[in-house]
């Protein structure tokens, strides 16, 4: 079992589930404020940007996957190699994420931290 593919495996996990977490604080929009949802985008941006690094200079995650479910299956040594455009999807779909993040948090429909302050004070 190919370590480096287990830790883009990995990293591609935690960077799902900080994405979802971003989701789920834009569904709950009248619930969270905009800040939370800020770190919520940092922490999802920054692991899927770990993401493009490993699959620019290692793999990408479903080639990783691949390769892991081949040598469970077939107990077979010879990776999957990955295509001249995979990375380059990898790319697009990362700055597609980002860029829709990113107009989500500056139209942002729920609460603000300085409105929760005035509410809570006054």
């Amino acid at each position: 079992m190919n370590v480096q593919d287990l830790l883009v495996i990995g990293l591609t996990i935690i960077a799902l589930a900080a994405l979802g977490y971003a989701i789920y604080t834009k569904i709950r929009a009248k619930r969270f404020t905009r800040e939370r949802y800020a770190f919520a985008f940092l922490a999802s941006s920054t692991g899927l940007f770990l993401v493009v690094i490993t699959s620019l200079l290692a793999e990408s995650p479903w080639i990783a996957f691949v390769n892991i479910i081949h040598q469970w299956l077939n107990n077979a040594s010879d990776p999957v190699q990955a295509h001249w455009s995979e990375p380059v999807l990898v790319v697009l779909g990362f700055i597609l994420i980002v860029r829709f993040q990113f107009q989500v948090w500056q139209n942002w429909s729920g609460g603000r931290s300085l409105e929760l302050f005035l509410s809570i004070t006054l």
